[in-house]
């Protein structure tokens, strides 16, 4: 079984007249019923309003999240060709499908994604063309790098990235937190952990090195699985 990335950013979705996106926005979301790899868009309460002219065509901004295979590329590459292959059973669908088949589209993609995993985190932009029946997907831009606390800060991932590699960088940093965590818990066997790290600074930093722990998306997530990794001298 593939990998499953996590996905998130901005979708700007292009037609030639309003009522193609808003057909298309209904029938991706009816066609996105039991994907195993989703891509959900997530247009604004009162988006028919928010639809722009650009002359040669219209366009709609919308947050996009989902899950990619291996990576969310496959989504984005199969944006069209997953709602207008997928064989719909209502003859609202069927008739609506048939219909935008013939239109002209254009996707926008502005996408950060990543899986642990796999231990990748990009950022890129990418453009996926509906035209004539035919899909064509090109990326324009693409930065990745590795899936570590310290990059997933850089890409304002999670609201306080930490692993191992950026305890011991920011050892000074890491051990203030502790002390805070130690004054504020009221768990009893905990605290002792803590107090115990405060005290031992030098065999911290080796349990840090030692067990290695990947990335979490808080301190609070990264401290409490570190304790139950954590071995006394």
């Amino acid at each position: 079984m593939a990998n499953i990335s996590t996905a998130y950013g901005t979708c700007y979705l292009q037609a030639k007249s309003k009522q193609d996106i808003l057909d298309f926005i209904k029938l991706h979301k009816e066609s996105e019923q039991d994907r195993h790899y989703e891509t959900n868009l997530y247009p604004s309460k009162d988006f028919e309003n928010k639809i722009q002219d650009l002359e040669d065509f219209y366009e709609i901004s919308m947050d996009i999240n989902g899950a990619g295979r291996w990576t969310f590329n496959y989504n984005m590459e199969n944006f069209f060709n997953f709602v207008f292959n997928k064989e719909f059973e209502e003859k609202e669908f069927i008739e609506l499908q048939g219909k935008l088949k013939e239109a002209e589209f254009i996707a926008h993609f502005e996408i950060i994604d990543y899986e642990g995993g796999q231990n990748f985190l990009s950022e890129g932009e990418y453009i996926t063309i509906w035209k004539d029946g035919k899909s064509n997907f090109n990326i324009c831009s693409e930065s990745t790098v590795d899936y570590t606390a310290e990059n997933c800060r850089l890409f304002e991932l999670h609201d306080d990235p930490y692993d191992s590699e950026y305890a011991l960088k920011h050892f000074d940093t890491f051990m203030k937190n502790v002390k805070e965590e130690y004054k504020t818990t009221k768990d009893t066997k905990f605290k002792n952990n803590l107090k115990y790290m405060l005290d031992n600074p030098e065999h911290t930093k080796k349990q840090l090195d030692d067990i290695n722990m990947g990335v979490y998306y808080d301190f609070d997530e990264f401290i409490y699985e570190f304790i139950t990794e954590y071995e006394r001298i």
